[in-house]
């Protein structure tokens, strides 16, 4: 199949999490043929068009870490290459898709893998602190998991393979999220991969900008009264959505203020006596 979108679900309750966020992609994308790799026994019905069953792994690096409760990390990343599509879209259980994805498709014709940025950076002190993650430049985006775009490429294949390998050998050590070893494998690695807009990927439990003329293609966080309300979330100039930090807004607020008040000044100056 050509393209798809892909879920990893182990347990019942991210099974029927999944199943509520591929409802929202048959509405909003009908037609889009949508994978899910389970432990749980089922076969294909009118939500998911393709069941594979998950296949059990062993990993390779230190046990005392990678069995404690992180194991969900290790094992998302490697079944991502059995995707049955050329090219795929996966997403986190806990997503909500609210527009079109085929512009993602599209770009993945120029690129190996697409990635959004992620909202939070240097989350961890051992980024900072510890080799080799200590080597990245700041400069170097931060990216969300819960969405990662990817077509069957000898490079995109690699990317993947390096992800989980470090995470076992590097990052598990660490108890955190795989987040930290994607960056590094893009960073280390030779993949073609672009950085899309992060409203494909909104974070919905933190502040989010809507984009001027845009709207908010995926809303990612299990709060389903923001799902519901996910088609309303488009305006015709940037909007911010959610809380906001009052010290930060009124230094912003006053300082376009006095800009547009000295703006204004310079020209009724210049304005012939």
């Amino acid at each position: 199949m050509e393209s798809g979108i892909l879920y990893i679900a182990l347990g019942g309750p991210y099974l029927e999490e999944a199943r509520r966020s591929a409802e929202s992609v048959k509405a909003s994308n009908p037609g889009l043929p949508i994978a899910i790799i389970t432990d749980q026994p089922m076969a294909p019905d009118g939500t998911f068009d393709v069941v594979l069953e998950h296949e059990a792994y062993q990993p390779s690096g230190d046990e005392r870490y990678l069995a404690r409760d992180r194991g969900a990390y290790f094992v998302k990343i490697l079944p991502l290459l059995r995707s049955p599509f050329e090219k795929t879209v996966f997403l986190d259980t806990d997503t909500w898709v609210a527009g079109s994805l085929a512009p993602v498709f599209d770009l993945l014709d120029r690129f190996e893998v697409l990635v959004t940025p992620c909202h939070i950076t240097h989350d961890y002190a051992f980024e900072i602190k510890e080799e080799p993650f200590r080597s990245i430049p700041e400069a170097f985006g931060y990216f969300n998991t819960g969405f990662f775009a990817f077509r069957k490429s000898e490079g995109g294949e690699a990317l993947i393979r390096e992800w989980q390998r470090l995470y076992e050998m590097e990052v598990s050590k660490f108890t955190v999220n795989d987040q930290p070893a994607l960056r590094l494998a893009l960073f280390q690695g030779e993949v073609s991969f672009h950085v899309i807009p992060p409203w494909y990927n909104t974070i919905s439990w933190a502040p989010f900008i809507v984009p001027g003329g845009g709207r908010a293609v995926m809303l990612h966080g299990r709060n389903p009264w923001l799902q519901k309300w996910a088609h309303h979330f488009q305006a015709p100039k940037p909007a911010i959505i959610g809380s906001l930090n009052l010290k930060l807004f009124a230094r912003f607020h006053a300082a376009r203020m006095l800009y547009l008040i000295q703006r204004s000044a310079a020209k009724w100056f210049k304005r012939p006596g």
